[in-house]
């Protein structure tokens, strides 16, 4: 892969753009299992379905799809959370992190009926670890009432209303809605001055912006 001319590495296109992409595309050096051993408790979960399969499967999502089903990933937090009953775990799911799009916006291509089909098997496979948010409220239940109540698994999800088919739906009570969640996005790595100053500027506000959400 790797050509010398005049003693400088290179590389042949399309291999470069290849690497370039799958380097990008990497969010996390370790897998699942791992993350949440180090003390990960909340899990941005991107995810869509392949509408270009004819098995309509979902996968995980950045720039480029998952070796594995989405639900092999949740199956790992699913082992882990059986492994560690008295931890409670966060998890957000969307396609590319955009709290409040919904329908074509959030996941293109993909019917109603395709998301809560993949919903019903997310809810499936957490069982009864899954917040039941018709008898809990995350901001007034205690930690120690969800792990007596083995309700240890908060989801959020956006396009909520889609994904899940809403409050009044048989697995609805099962999530809240991802725009809920407060995902603010400062400057990159391309202006680190001001990338710096948006963090600690974000500390500061920290309190408010809690009481405000």
């Amino acid at each position: 892969r790797d050509l010398t001319v005049t003693g400088v590495q290179t590389c042949a296109l399309p291999i470069c753009i290849e690497d370039f992409i799958r380097q990008s595309a990497i969010t996390q050096k370790l897998n699942v299992t791992a993350q949440l051993n180090a003390g990960v408790r909340f899990l941005d979960v991107r995810i869509m379905q392949e509408t270009d399969d004819v098995s309509g499967e979902w996968r995980s999502l950045h720039f480029l799809q998952s070796n594995r089903l989405a639900l092999h990933y949740l199956a790992e937090v699913r082992a882990w959370v059986d492994l560690h009953p008295s931890e409670i775990l966060v998890l957000w799911m969307t396609k590319h992190g955009s709290q409040c799009a919904s329908g074509e916006d959030q996941y293109p291509g993909v019917s109603p009926a395709d998301k809560q089909a993949f919903w019903s098997k997310v809810v499936h496979l957490f069982g009864n670890t899954l917040v039941d948010f018709s008898q809990n409220s995350l901001n007034a239940t205690s930690i120690s009432d969800l792990v007596a109540q083995d309700q240890r698994v908060a989801i959020y999800t956006s396009d909520y209303e889609e994904m899940t088919g809403g409050a009044s739906a048989p697995y609805g009570r099962f999530a809240l809605d991802g725009c809920l969640i407060d995902n603010n996005l400062g400057p990159g790595i391309s202006d680190e001055a001001a990338a710096v100053d948006w963090e600690r500027e974000s500390f500061k506000s920290a309190d408010s912006r809690k009481l405000k959400d």
